[in-house]
């Protein structure tokens, strides 16, 4: 899946076609997320903006047995929103490698 080169990072929804963008989905918080084969990886404990430009930059994840760990992940690993869930780029044990933000 390749991106063109642009100014401004890829919106999560662009890589599907027209017909496939739910126009309902909205981020949000505590918003079920899910990896490339469906997985449960967490949920949306929160979500940055670029101060520069508005746009969203990362998603962090509360996620593990105790959903006591977060991890922060960039907006361009998001492969789509729907209307009750994200999916990312990631599998679920490509994404336990990631580094933790916080364990609380």
């Amino acid at each position: 899946m390749g991106h063109e080169s642009t100014d401004q990072p890829p919106s999560p929804t662009l890589a599907l076609a027209p017909d496939q963008i739910d126009p309902q989905a909205h981020l949000h918080l505590r918003m079920r997320v899910l990896g490339t084969h469906g997985k449960s990886i967490g949920k949306v404990e929160t979500f940055d903006r670029d101060t520069a430009t508005g746009q969203l930059s990362t998603l962090v994840i509360r996620h593990g047995l105790f959903s006591n760990k977060l991890t922060s992940v960039p907006v361009t690993r998001v492969k789509w929103v729907n209307a009750d869930s994200v999916i990312l780029d990631f599998t679920p044990s490509a994404f336990k490698k990631l580094p933790i933000l916080l364990k609380v």
